[in-house]
């Protein structure tokens, strides 16, 4: 699988998440909204934490300091990871 992270604006950050092998040359994406405290929107697919948790790494920031997780909808793509990440 392939992740791609990318500042889209400054201070907002898109993390694609590759859906292969499931839908091949589709990703789902999470955002993270960047300041003093952290919005994440949308966790991603269960079990790819990691590219969030790599990303809030490389910022030099915790997963404290997400302040709140937004998901835009219930589909799996989109919350698998809310547990994890909470």
């Amino acid at each position: 699988t392939v992740n791609q992270i990318v500042e889209i604006l400054p201070n907002v950050w898109q993390v694609r998440q590759d859906l292969a092998p499931v839908q091949v040359g589709t990703y789902t994406v999470a955002h993270l909204l960047v300041a003093d405290q952290i919005l994440l929107i949308d966790t991603g697919i269960p079990k790819r934490e990691a590219s969030i948790l790599g990303l809030l790494t490389e910022l030099g920031r915790s997963p404290r300091d997400v302040a709140a997780i937004l998901n835009t909808h219930g589909h799996a793509d989109h919350i698998g990871s809310n547990v994890v990440l909470a």
